[in-house]
């Protein structure tokens, strides 16, 4: 039987183990969910059962992977333990340190066969991603790591990075994996002008720290991975690792739904029928949030195992006290319920009636 030829690579942005969703512990109960089942670590163990399915070239992340340095024992088992399932299926995994682990990830790391740190220590570092036959492209990968939780300079002014580019394999694809603030007139996670990015001449740049995934659907992609799954409200739609494979062009970037929970804010316009009573209200809000969800050609039911709603009522009515009631029992416990095929905890609802 021929090979499987390893093309694609796996860019994962912020995991963040150690952290739990927030605000849903009520809601978690009365579906008997534990929030260990909305977790990175289980978005992280999603991730590694996709690449194991379709072997990528090779696993990548991009900074942040451990949440704070409390979390390294419980970083520690979870990290080993998918590491371990990807080295077992010869697929290599590679990883930078970003401000939130640029102390402990090294630490990690030393103790998990199978993951190699680039850019230890603030020096830039490449590595070279062999072509699986004679028909596939190299890839030669370019990273930098946190040296501290701070950092307030320009990554690409660190040592190591015209000594890295010069090195690069004549024909091979060049991409960069960088934990960082994009376009930040100052900052202390490692300032970096798009710009400099453009000009440094790679065929892709792949970024963590900021949450929300970028625009990287361009054939010389440079922007933000976005975290693995979304912990809060703020996090909101599609989250997930990203794809990326090698073209005629250039790359071609697929974003990987493959969170458990997401996070939606909503608007529900009325009409005076619609809200009569609470309980017509409540039947049309459920009605709306499958509307909506359906609708939404990034929303997969198949891996979704909650979606977290907070949504903002609208319309002009003549009387409003239905309104009020719902708004008010939901302050009091989540409203949940079914739809688009899969549990929905309406989280917080806001009269804008």
């Amino acid at each position: 039987m021929d090979a499987v030829v390893r093309e694609d690579i796996v860019f994962v942005g912020d995991v963040h183990l150690g952290r739990r969703p927030v605000g849903l512990d009520a809601a978690l109960e009365e579906l008997h969910l534990r929030p260990s089942q909305l977790s990175p670590a289980e978005a992280l163990a999603r991730t590694v059962r996709h690449a194991l399915d379709d072997p990528p070239r090779a696993v990548v992340f991009a900074g942040d992977l451990v949440d704070q340095d409390d979390d390294a024992f419980e970083a520690f088992a979870i990290l080993e333990r998918e590491v371990q399932r990807l080295e077992r299926a010869g697929i290599p995994v590679f990883a930078i340190a970003g401000n939130h682990d640029g102390l402990v990830l090294p630490k990690l790391v030393a103790r998990v066969p199978g993951v190699q740190l680039l850019g230890e220590g603030g020096r830039w570092q490449r590595v070279e991603l062999p072509a699986d036959s004679p028909g596939s492209r190299a890839v030669d990968l370019v990273g930098w790591s946190f040296p501290a939780r701070h950092f307030q300079t320009c990554p690409l002014d660190q040592g190591g990075l015209d000594e890295a580019l010069a090195g690069r394999r004549p024909g091979a694809l060049v991409l960069g994996v960088l934990h960082g603030d994009l376009d930040a007139a100052s900052s202390s996670y490692g300032p970096v002008p798009r710009r400099r990015l453009e000009q440094a001449g790679l065929d892709g740049w792949f970024l963590g720290h900021v949450h929300q995934p970028g625009d990287l659907a361009t054939e010389r992609p440079i922007g933000y991975l976005g975290s693995l799954v979304g912990m809060d409200p703020g996090e909101t739609g599609r989250r997930g690792a990203w794809r990326v494979t090698p073209t005629a062009g250039g790359l071609r970037a697929r974003q990987l739904d493959l969170g458990p929970v997401r996070w939606e804010h909503l608007n529900v316009d009325l009409e005076p029928d619609q809200a009569v009573d609470s309980f017509t209200l409540h039947a049309h809000l459920q009605a709306e949030v499958e509307r909506q969800l359906g609708a939404d050609a990034t929303f997969d039911a198949s891996h979704q195992r909650l979606v977290v709603v907070r949504a903002d009522l609208t319309g002009r009515l003549p009387e409003r006290a239905g309104v009020r009631e719902l708004v008010q029992a939901c302050r009091q416990a989540p409203i949940t319920f079914q739809a688009a095929g899969t549990d929905v905890v309406v989280q917080r609802l806001y009269d804008r009636t």
